[in-house]
């Protein structure tokens, strides 16, 4: 059956049918968040979208399918505003004047999908793909940050390796400061250390 589901599966060319898939996408996304992945079916997704659940697997395998669809367009969502931030950055004083808006783009991408993204961390400690999904989607944000740093700058030594630990002290602050916004931290004085060892790290 499953073989047979994934023939039928198809990408969508007219706008009606591009918008129906974006429906079931942003359905899924608002279920799983609301519910959590494993207590809702493709059947709720779909009535969720207003389609039958023979329209959803003409566009999905299964919920997974769909989760991962929700994720990237979750992604493309976020990348538009960092673009935004690096296409300011064009000298050395320019990168600590754009470094805050790039970590405020973060934190209002975890504000904004903060119940999916809950339930995504959960799922990944348990679902290998998920896991792969995540460790990919970080790898193509490190890289989207890095050409448009290399459009306005020569190459950094260990430039990879620079940019993995900036974005992952950004995603600390993040998850701290929106998951858990009471614990005993002073949540600016956090953003301006992490702005401050960004800035170090970003020195040739």
């Amino acid at each position: 059956m499953a073989d047979k589901q994934t023939e039928k599966i198809r990408e969508p060319q007219q706008k009606r049918s591009i918008e129906k898939k974006k429906r079931i996408t942003e359905a899924g996304i608002k279920l799983i968040g609301e519910r959590g992945y494993r207590n809702i079916t493709t059947a709720d997704i779909a009535k969720e979208a207003g389609v039958s659940t023979g329209i959803v697997y003409s566009y999905f395998k299964d919920k997974r399918d769909i989760l991962i669809a929700g994720l990237d367009s979750m992604v493309s969502s976020m990348q538009q505003p960092l673009m935004d931030c690096m296409e300011k950055f064009e000298t050395e004083e320019d990168l600590m004047a754009v470094l805050p808006g790039i970590i405020d783009s973060f934190a209002d991408f975890h504000r904004e999908f903060i119940k999916p993204h809950q339930e995504l961390f959960s799922l990944a400690a348990l679902d290998p793909e998920i896991y792969a999904y995540l460790e990919g989607m970080e790898k193509r944000l490190v890289d989207v940050l890095m050409k448009s740093y290399l459009k306005r700058k020569p190459a950094l030594p260990h430039m990879r390796e620079r940019f993995h630990l900036a974005y992952h002290m950004i995603e600390i602050y993040c998850h701290e400061s929106v998951f858990t916004p009471d614990a005993e931290y002073d949540y600016d004085a956090f953003r301006a250390e992490v702005l401050s060892c960004i800035g170090h790290l970003m020195q040739a």
